[in-house]
């Protein structure tokens, strides 16, 4: 699977479930693609300019993105709908919602 993240934290979250998966017994291949981060309209458009340039695209079996949730809600409030254009260039959008507890 191809996978374009926004950041450290998200590809970090993806190697702790590919790691969950080898424990399991299940043989997943993530090939786990930072796209620095900005609005999830942009972290679609790199995802979708690093698979271009991968050296294998053909053979990749389902090509996600990972958006967060309430940040791309902010995206389509102003007009940019990261949704469509995933669509558009044939990716699979994986929303997450980030869990932002803060201890006192």
């Amino acid at each position: 699977m191809f996978v374009g993240v926004e950041g450290k934290s998200d590809r970090a979250f993806l190697r702790f479930l590919g790691l969950l998966c080898d424990r399991a017994g299940l043989h997943v291949h993530l090939d786990v693609r930072p796209c620095n981060g900005g609005d999830s309209l942009e972290v679609v458009r790199e995802t979708a300019r690093r698979l271009r340039r991968h050296p294998d695209r053909r053979g990749i079996a389902a090509r996600l993105v990972l958006l967060d949730l309430d940040r791309m809600q902010a995206d389509q409030a102003a007009g940019r709908d990261a949704l469509a254009e995933a669509e558009n260039r044939g990716l699979e959008p994986v929303l997450i919602k980030p869990n932002l507890i803060r201890e006192s």
